[in-house]
């Protein structure tokens, strides 16, 4: 009966102190891009606040979690995860040198040991199977659809997913028109998870219905070759 009762006093504390991650990590973003890119350096000189995110991630109750709150928080524990991975091999040219970085590699959240695949497939997606989450996850390379500087918000996720997407949409290094060759190159993540993307439709229709200047049907598409060289603000 006591248990219960301090379970019961203790509750409301532990509800209120989860959204203090989601602040957090929306400062940190803030502070820490520049010119969509991180600045690596700066956060292994001041890990602080790094450090305090993931025993935040370490800890928190994922089963109090609302849908878009689970889903927030396993994409911000994604991304800061793998900017804690980097920062603890910094410096670091290229994500590829980190050997099973994203497949063996394991971190604590949310109670559990699990690698960053598992975090992106048996945390998020079997929870909402939605292709837009594949460009608000970032690998910490160029090709990586690019970090927002803000941190996924529960009551705005909606917006900021569509936003994303959009975003990417419109980018040459996403999404690049030939005319020369009548070609599409778009990213190679379309082809990563061609599954994903053609439940409903096709990759081009995907994709049409997030440009603003739609691809035209006759030209092929192709994939581009991924650039995993690290997103870093201090590289050239």
């Amino acid at each position: 009966m006591r248990t219960l009762f301090f379970a019961l006093i203790l509750s409301p504390f532990f509800a209120a102190a989860q959204p203090d991650f989601f602040s957090i990590a929306n400062q940190f973003f803030k502070q820490r891009m520049v010119n969509n890119r991180l600045n690596y350096q700066l956060i292994k000189d001041d890990s602080q606040q790094l450090d305090s995110l993931v025993q935040m991630i370490a800890s928190m109750d994922a089963d109090t979690l609302s849908e878009n709150e689970f889903l927030a928080f396993y994409i911000n524990a994604y991304n800061l995860l793998v900017i804690k991975g980097v920062v603890d091999r910094y410096p670091l040219n290229n994500m590829q040198d980190i050997e099973g970085f994203f497949s063996e590699l394991k971190f604590q959240v949310a109670g559990e040991q699990i690698t960053l695949d598992e975090i992106e497939f048996k945390k998020i997606f079997e929870k909402k199977a939605d292709p837009r989450f594949h460009f608000v996850l970032n690998c910490g390379a160029y090709s990586c659809p690019t970090l927002s500087n803000e941190a996924m918000l529960p009551d705005e996720i909606e917006d900021q997913l569509n936003f994303a997407i959009q975003i990417v949409m419109d980018r040459d290094d996403y999404v690049l028109i030939d005319h020369d060759s009548r070609s599409v190159y778009v990213s190679k993540i379309f082809d990563w998870y061609r599954d994903d993307f053609t439940k409903t439709s096709t990759i081009r229709q995907f994709i049409n219905e997030h440009r603003f200047v739609s691809i035209p049907q006759a030209y092929d598409i192709k994939y581009m070759e991924y650039d995993w060289r690290l997103n870093d603000s201090n590289s050239q």
